[in-house]
């Protein structure tokens, strides 16, 4: 006898998200459900609530998805740092970021090296920039791309110095403090100064050419995130392991701050200057942003939050600052609108979605007629990758086929 085939009807409509994945938000809310981010300061997400004076709404749709390149893995080294992804302006159109890298000894063991790639935007061709194959237990922990230099700093306290036009390489030791990350690395302006910040509590100011240090600045904690002032860079606001975030003015005493933001209930990670200078915007692991006027620092001016509540690692100002972008540890980057009036309490943003470490969030110009592009690295073994969302500009022409 033989038995009746088994009837099944193929659903009209399979959505998958742009990793491919199907049931993408009952995972995304399982992680939301499960995931506990590191904290210094005991109940301090709970104590940080309290103070959200903006509820942001998820009703933006301004910034439509581009490309989602695959084949690049950036990589976090330090749990708590996210200064391994670079965005390059102009012509390059172009994304750096950390990577690791497997390669066989003389033994035939296997021996993994960090590395440095560069990701073009436009041609979505990858190259190697660095290789450290001659420390392979070294690890980068932060990337600076300035005037033609690739500057990189790593977990035991060294630094490299790589020509991109030559590819000479110079490579120097900053600290050899058992505590000697460098945390961080800004390079000012139109100048041949770098400022390093190390985890041993000292800020180094070095001329790149002689890679002489000339000024050295003890401080009571360690400094993880530096923002130069835009008009002028002797106007530093630092974020470290201290609740609080700091301006300096090196004009008058590069240890000694003018001004204290207080407000957040644990310690910084990020922090950016928007390009009028007027407003300050942080990040804590608190899990939430914090935005200041310059001309009045005694209290925050809007405190928000995103959707994990996880902490948040990477904030910055877009090219002409009608919105600002924050990306949390994992799975969440929230893109909020500064053009609309947020005293009444209510606020909107898009919110990105992703599945894994956000390894960095950075703005870049897409043209001249101001449209953007926003550039996302996903640190994930599986389906990680570099993200691209893109806003048109308003005064763009229109496409030839729609004429």
């Amino acid at each position: 006898m033989l038995l009746p085939r088994m009837m099944w009807r193929r659903k009209a409509l399979i959505i998958r998200d742009l990793y491919g994945m199907r049931c993408r938000e009952s995972r995304l809310d399982l992680r939301r459900r499960r995931y506990r981010s590191f904290v210094n300061t005991p109940f301090c997400k709970e104590k940080a609530l309290s103070d959200i004076n903006v509820d942001l709404r998820d009703v933006m749709d301004i910034w439509e998805f581009k490309s989602f390149w695959k084949k690049p893995r950036p990589r976090i080294t330090h749990f708590q740092l996210r200064n391994e992804l670079m965005c390059v302006d102009g012509g390059s159109m172009s994304v750096y970021y950390v990577a690791i890298e497997t390669s066989r000894d003389f033994y035939g063991q296997t021996v993994t090296y960090p590395i440095v790639k560069k990701l073009n935007l436009i041609s979505g061709e990858i190259i190697t920039v660095l290789e450290l194959k001659e420390d392979p237990f070294n690890r980068i922990s932060t990337i600076e791309v300035s005037s033609g230099l690739l500057i990189v700093g790593t977990l035991t306290g060294s630094y490299f110095i790589h020509d991109l036009k030559t590819g000479k390489t110079t490579q120097r030791t900053l600290t050899i403090s058992g505590n000697g990350i460098v945390n961080f690395t800004k390079t000012i302006p139109n100048t041949n100064i770098t400022i390093f910040s190390s985890n041993d509590r000292i800020i180094f100011e070095m001329d790149l050419h002689s890679s002489k240090t000339f000024q050295e600045s003890h401080m009571p904690w360690a400094v993880n995130h530096i923002s130069l002032h835009p008009l002028d860079p002797s106007l530093r606001l630092m974020a470290g392991d201290n609740i609080n975030t700091f301006i300096f003015d090196t004009r008058i005493n590069p240890s000694t701050p003018i001004s204290i933001l207080r407000g957040h209930r644990d310690f910084c990670f990020t922090s950016d200057w928007s390009h009028d200078g007027l407003t300050i915007a942080t990040g804590s692991q608190d899990g939430t942003v914090r935005m200041w006027d310059v001309r009045s620092l005694k209290e925050e001016m809007r405190c928000m939050s995103g959707e994990g509540n996880s902490s948040v690692c990477t904030v910055q100002f877009n090219h002409d600052d009608p919105a600002l972008v924050f990306s949390e540890s994992v799975d969440y980057v929230n893109v909020v609108d500064l053009s609309c009036n947020l005293q009444n309490g209510v606020g909107n943003k898009q919110c990105l979605s992703m599945f894994g470490k956000v390894a960095g969030a950075e703005f870049v110009k897409m043209d001249d007629e101001g449209g953007e592009g926003l550039v996302i690295g996903v640190s994930d073994e599986a389906i990680g990758g570099v993200l691209m969302y893109e806003r048109e500009s308003l005064t763009k022409c229109l496409d030839y086929d729609a004429l």
